[in-house]
């Protein structure tokens, strides 16, 4: 048998020129006699018997001196030599990865890149074999991805070139060779790009333009069934899904999952007058059509119940009877409580808890309908979720042949759009576009604070008109031609519908649709398989194409600038942490104060970004002056990003991106040995210590900083409001028993300006934390007196932080307009009266912050810029004379947040240009619900007891205040503590069940990915009847959490939901 060494040299001589039947072909004259000289040498090598005859290992030496001699060609003549003795007497050596190296080595020096590459790829084959018997070789294998790289560049290759040195970083992010050759593949890219070279061309397949939807049989294997095109032209039903062994675990974790949290969504469907007011419209008008003549009683079919609104709307229109059907238990639930309680009973109204793809004439639905309403199957994807399906089986079995359907009929749109990452505090992260993917479509969502910008480049035009009266059965192929209005990079398309109702009634949910007040839908976005450079002027075809349960929009045959990586554990929030620039500049500025002020003091920086996300940080830090940076990141998505936007910024000479956790850092293997004496940190939910950043900035003062070391930010502090957050009523029918799902034991991220409420209390100061080590906040409960401003009954903080950057610069999530109405309503600016002495003032004007104060909060509220003295409701329990809490009859006065004014963007009815050049940052608020709720009137107190925990603070009512409120099934507490007999919280175990048998799974590395079978769940989402949008977080959820678990090492402060945590605007 040949040893494998043989195949590999006769190739590479093959592909090189050096044996086979043709001449070989070399660029210039000069290569021709350099071939020459090392055939010779390598004739003279084998025909030397003194040399023939000496081991593997001094042949190897010889080599090595005659290169050293500079005899370069010589040397690589005996290295051919060497291997083909190799193969003769199939001869091995335990360095053979070396003498491989040092042949790519010499074949760089000699500028033969095919050549240097084979070398350099069998070398590293072989040093990995190495590795995995005896841990030797590591120099080798680490060197061979560099010479890799040096070969692709050589070769024209600089995409290649990129990912082997990125492969290389990832294996050792210190070596200096491999982050100097990343930063030139970068430019070499960039610079092919600027001369139009570079582009990747992409040639996509499609079937015929019509095609009979059909479904797999019931016997069908379903772990071989391929999802490469993610448009299949046979569907799974739910029944083989459910029960098939090789997804069965994954599609109920997913439902189960779905479950508990449609109907928090759903609250936002009940709070938007907008689509509601003119989807009742809609069925108004279609109950009034058919009993118009006065012969026929309204029979309906409602395919998404929801809560029961639109039920409801039909029964209290004269429908005769509506059979109600949700595919979620809990909104099926809910549904039939709200109907109970707005008077429609059972002889009315039947609430079916199946999918609609599954009811039975008679068993589910008494006699046939003659209305079927559709509207809340509709998301984004506008089919997606089961719309066409759902309707085909009830116009088949459920329906009499003239049924009305609503919606009658959808138009969908098309737009091209360039979704991009600018430049972020002067720096170069264009990079991050790349990572613009996601397995289906995105929501668009409200443009309400930071933000990736969506910038129109085309007219839009229309794709299809389904006319859902007669659904379509076959699959549909089109092209569009889309004309662009402006220069760009195309690199997403837009879509949306619109829908005619009934008569009259139209909804659409277009970007016009969702500026005039549309919240619960918008237009969807799907991004291309790479960014496109168009002009004005240009016209593209777009390829447009869909199965009945998915839509899909591509370019054939395109010539991408840059191709998009397809990674679903890529975290999109890092996305929309980029588009807030304000953040990034505030950084920069503090990182240049603290790097003047170390050098000063130590002489050096040395800088540590603690999660470094996308490398901005690590970038600023660099360019403020740090002699070496150390960018670290658990996430290997996130560290292969952060390599290279380092090196498209150009300071891979001073920055090493480390992929580990902050953790388990360790001196002289992660950071110098003399560790580091600054740390930037950018780790923050918008409760603060939800990615817990306390635990892992305390862990690596412990491992890694230097006493006396700065960090940025030194110090938060947070405030709080109280708020009555509750639906009472939607479409005019009471809905306030679905309050019960927003109750949750964990805080929710919101943007207060977009989330209906009501203020009930002035803000105060909730707690203190100091990131820099000088001091420790209160660790002891605190118990606060929030002042109430307005009557109501209080369910819910609401509570933001003051991120003290140095003593200089502050940043806040702090909502809009808050300070100022604190202000104006606490501080009066009085007069003296004549011959009297002036009061003390509680502000004093100051254009520049001028440090702090203590007792005082430098801000912009009614009265100008300044200081404005600080009034401190916080008084720990231990400190209390009564031992315990405050009565509602005790006075506090309001504490006001100096990031409100500074940082937080101006009232937008008052000034909108400053609101629209100033956005909010990207934290959003977050928002606690209460265990309790408590009735309050203004000018009374109600105490809050706020409780440190490792990762995030807790808000109660003073124990015995207030009425308990009411919670999801799932978290029902029966007899004392959650029951192993409430069968909602068995669901909800099953999920963690399934979770740790698939981390079983994960850990043992026997089992495909999840990803397989995720994305056969999402490719056949619309036939089972799923949601979209929660199907891709989980889908998101499980990739990461796999990931995350496939790290060697990793600590409590590594969590999923850290890393997971969806952004609330498009990143």
């Amino acid at each position: 048998m040949p040893h494998p060494e043989h195949s590999c040299d006769l190739a590479v001589k093959a592909e090189s020129g050096w044996a086979g039947d043709g001449e070989p072909t070399f660029e210039n004259e000069e290569q021709e006699l350099v071939r020459r000289a090392i055939l010779a040498a390598q004739a003279q090598a084998a025909a030397d018997p003194l040399i023939m005859s000496l081991k593997l290992q001094d042949i190897n030496s010889r080599a090595a001196a005659a290169r050293k001699a500079g005899e370069t060609p010589r040397a690589l003549g005996i290295w051919l030599a060497l291997f083909a003795k190799a193969r003769a007497g199939n001869l091995t050596h335990p360095e053979m990865h070396t003498v491989h190296g040092n042949a790519s080595g010499a074949a760089l020096d000699l500028e033969l890149w095919d050549l240097a590459l084979e070398h350099a790829r069998r070398g590293r084959s072989l040093a990995e074999a190495s590795l995995r018997r005896n841990g030797k070789a590591s120099d080798a294998y680490i060197r061979s991805f560099a010479r890799e790289g040096r070969a692709l560049l050589g070769l024209g290759r600089s995409r290649e070139a990129v990912t082997a040195f990125e492969a290389g970083l990832r294996a050792d992010p210190l070596d200096p060779g491999l982050r100097a050759g990343l930063q030139s593949a970068q430019q070499r890219l960039a610079e092919e790009a600027l001369a139009g070279g570079g582009q990747v061309l992409k040639a996509l397949t499609y079937p015929e333009p019509k095609q009979r939807i059909a479904y797999h049989p019931a016997s069908a294997p379903l772990h071989r069934i391929k999802t490469d095109d993610m448009l299949p032209l046979r569907l799974l039903t739910p029944f083989q899904a459910e029960n098939d062994h090789a997804i069965k675990d994954t599609v109920n974790y997913v439902t189960v999952q779905t479950d508990i949290r449609m109907p928090r969504r759903h609250i936002k469907l009940l709070e938007d007058s907008y689509c509601l007011s003119r989807l009742q419209a809609g069925v108004r008008s279609a109950v009034e059509a058919i009993s118009a003549g006065g012969e026929r009683d309204v029979r309906v079919i409602d395919l998404a119940a929801g809560a029961g609104v639109l039920a409801a709307t039909a029964l209290a229109a004269g429908a005769r009877h509506v059979t109600a059907v949700e595919r979620w238990l809990y909104l099926a639930l809910t549904a039939k409580e709200i109907l109970d309680a707005n008077g429609f009973h059972e002889d009315r109204v039947r609430v079916v808890y199946k999918r609609p793809t599954d009811l039975q004439l008679v068993k589910d639905v008494p006699v046939c309908a003659n209305l079927i309403l559709a509207p809340l199957l509709l998301d984004e994807g506008l089919l997606s979720s089961g719309l066409i399906p759902s309707v085909q089986h009830a116009l088949s079995t459920l329906a009499t042949a003239d049924a009305l359907v609503l919606p009658a009929s959808a138009t969908v749109w098309v737009q091209a759009v360039e979704v991009a990452t600018g430049r972020v505090a002067g720096l170069n992260m264009q990079a991050a576009d790349a990572r613009r993917w996601a397995p289906a479509y995105l929501a668009e969502g409200r443009r309400g604070g930071a933000g990736a910008a969506v910038r129109a480049l085309s007219r839009p035009r229309e794709a299809w008109h389904f006319d859902l009266a007669a659904p379509p059965t076959h699959t549909a192929a089109q092209t569009l031609d889309l004309e662009f209005e402006g220069p760009g990079r195309w690199n997403a398309v837009r879509f949306w519908f619109d829908l005619r109702l009934h008569g009259d009634a139209t909804l659409s949910t277009g970007p016009d649709a969702a500026a005039a007040g549309l919240r619960c839908l918008g237009p969807g976005l799907q991004y291309l398989q790479g960014a496109i450079e168009v002009l004005q002027g240009d016209t593209h075809p777009l390829l447009a194409t869909h199965n009945t349960v998915r839509m899909r929009f591509d370019v054939e045959d395109a010539a991408y600038a840059a191709t998009a990586r397809r990674d679903a554990a890529f975290p999109p929030r890092h996305l929309a942490m980029l588009a807030d620039g304000g953040k990034y500049e505030a950084y920069a500025r503090a990182l240049r104060r603290a790097a003047a002020r170390l050098a000063a003091r130590d002489g050096e920086v040395h800088a540590l970004d603690a999660g470094t996300g996308a490398g901005a940080l690590a970038i600023l830090a660099a360019k403020a002056g740090a002699t070496s940076v150390v960018a670290v990141d658990l996430h290997e998505p996130l560290a292969d990003l952060a390599r290279q936007t380092v090196a498209a910024n150009c300071v891979s000479d001073r920055v090493s991106v480390v992929q580990r956790d902050i953790a388990c850092l360790q001196r002289g293997r992660d950071v110098r040995a003399l560790g580091v004496n600054l740390v930037v940190a950018d780790l923050f939910d918008a409760g603060l210590l939800g990615d817990g950043v306390q635990y892992l900035i305390d862990m690596a003062r412990k491992r890694v900083m230097q006493p006396g070391a700065i960090t940025v930010p030194a110090a938060a502090t947070v405030y709080c409001i109280g708020i009555e957050a509750c639906i009472a009523s939607a479409g005019g029918f009471d809905v306030s028993l679905i309050n019960k799902y927003r109750w949750d034991d964990a805080p929710q991220n919101i943007r207060l300006s977009d989330f209906p409420h009501r203020v009930l209390t002035r803000p105060a100061k909730a707690a203190e934390f100091f990131f820099d080590g000088e001091k420790r906040g209160r660790v002891r409960d605190t118990m606060l007196k929030l002042e109430v401003v307005a009557p109501g009954n209080m369910n819910a903080i609401i509570y933001w932080f003051d991120l003290h950057l140095d003593d200089v610069e502050t940043l806040s999530n702090a909502p809009p307009g808050v300070l100022d109405k604190a202000v104006s309503e606490s501080v009066q600016p009085t007069e003296p009266r004549s011959g009297e002495d002036q009061p003390p003032s509680d502000f004093e004007p100051a254009p520049t912050f001028q440090g702090r104060r203590p007792g005082w909060i430098y801000g912009t509220a009614k009265m100008g810029t300044g200081y404005y003295r600080e009034r401190d409701p916080v008084a720990t329990t231990e400190e209390r004379d009564d031992g315990g809490a405050a009565s509602s009859s005790q006075a506090a006065a309001p504490a006001e947040s100096r990031a409100c004014a500074e940082a937080a963007p101006k009232d937008a009815a008052a000034d909108p240009e400053a609101s629209a050049a100033e956005p909010p940052h990207y934290w959003g608020q977050a928002m606690q619900t209460l265990d309790f709720c408590v009735a309050v009137r203004p000018g009374k107190t109600v105490s809050v007891v706020v409780r440190r925990e490792p990762s995030r603070l807790n808000f109660a009512l003073r124990q015995g205040v207030g009425e308990e409120v009411a919670r999801p099934p799932w978290k029902e507490q029966w007899g004392g503590g959650a029951s192993v007999e409430n069968p909602h919280v068995q669901r909800v175990h099953y999920c963690e069940l399934l979770v740790r048998d698939f981390l079983m799974r994960v850990k043992s590395r026997r089992f495909p990915p999840i990803e397989e079978d995720m994305r056969m769940v999402l490719a056949h989402c619309g036939s089972l009847i799923l949601d979209t949008a929660a199907l891709q977080q989980v889908y998101h959820e499980l990739v990461v959490l796999e990931k995350i678990n496939q790290t060697p090492e990793f600590s409590p402060g590594a969590t999923l939901e850290a890393i997971t945590r969806p952004a609330l605007e498009l990143g």
